[in-house]
């Protein structure tokens, strides 16, 4: 809205008619990525999408502007956010931008992507097919109804030892802060996750139920954990020189019941990065 002339404009990001067009092609599949989002405190621009996305597909109305107000290019004063629009943001974590509340993370997937050795770019360099890549136009009844199961995750879906294992991860983290701990909300998004594992054509999945664990622990779970060696360094785990003192999440994974479940590597990995991080820096991110 623009307060001088009182008259709504969209910004120059476009993504408001994005918005309108994905609204008007309800069948056509539509990706919005926020490069760089933490630039700025994300739930200060972004909380309004947080709410939106958690209520049902045909109550997400995001109100653009008041509806008595002028519109120069006469777009809606709201807009439905469909389920053929997908949100991914791009961030960094250093001293130019801002951290994530537990109330973001407790809806998102972290991903943090694996850097490639230099040999592996260059054999790949040396054996990339000449000429374009073949696409194939996914759309949205495909992706929601063919790709992806229909039926949301629930805890019933887990097998007993993983819940048992959640529980004690759960403990772990309240007995450090009781504002911690793992929500009904990521428990049945790892269900909804394990739900989904792609299969080939053999029927074989692309990847294991224990790699899917270790992978939504990592993304879901630890991603959350952030803070000086007081706060997560019983946790985490401390480094003395080269040797590594196992935090209370690193000993339970390592428990032969959790093991049975998954190796947990990368989620193990993951916890002496941290608690790298506490002896080098004193803080982890």
């Amino acid at each position: 809205m623009n307060p001088a002339t009182g008259i709504y404009q969209e910004s120059d990001a476009g993504l408001t008619g994005l918005l309108v067009e994905a609204e008007s092609n309800p069948e056509q599949l539509y990706m919005v990525i926020f490069d760089e989002m933490n630039l700025a405190q994300v739930e200060h621009w972004f909380s309004p999408f947080i709410s939106l996305l958690e209520l049902e597909k045909n109550k997400r109305l995001l109100q653009l502007y008041h509806p008595s107000v002028q519109c120069e290019y006469a777009y809606p004063s709201e807009v439905d956010i469909g389920d053929n629009i997908i949100f991914v943001g791009t961030v960094n974590f250093d001293e130019t931008t801002k951290s994530f509340s537990q109330r973001l993370l407790d809806r998102a997937n972290v991903i943090t992507p694996r850097k490639l050795s230099f040999s592996e770019v260059w054999n790949m360099q040396q054996n990339q097919v000449s000429g374009r890549y073949e696409t194939t136009r996914i759309s949205k009844s495909v992706f929601r109804e063919v790709w992806m199961n229909s039926s949301a995750g629930e805890i019933s879906d887990l097998r007993e030892e993983e819940a048992a294992l959640m529980d004690l991860l759960h403990e772990a983290l309240q007995k450090t802060d009781s504002q911690q701990g793992i929500s009904f909300r990521v428990i049945r998004a790892i269900a909804n996750y394990i739900n989904n594992i792609p299969c080939l054509l053999d029927g074989s999945t692309v990847i294991s139920r224990g790699d899917a664990w270790d992978i939504q622990l990592k993304q879901r779970v630890l991603s959350k954990l952030s803070g000086m060696e007081a706060t997560i360094g019983t946790l985490v785990g401390i480094f003395h020189g080269e040797n590594y003192e196992e935090g209370t999440l690193t000993g339970i994974l390592q428990f032969a019941h959790s093991q049975r479940i998954s190796s947990f590597e990368q989620s193990i990995e993951l916890l002496k990065k941290k608690a790298k991080e506490l002896t080098t820096h004193g803080y982890a991110n």
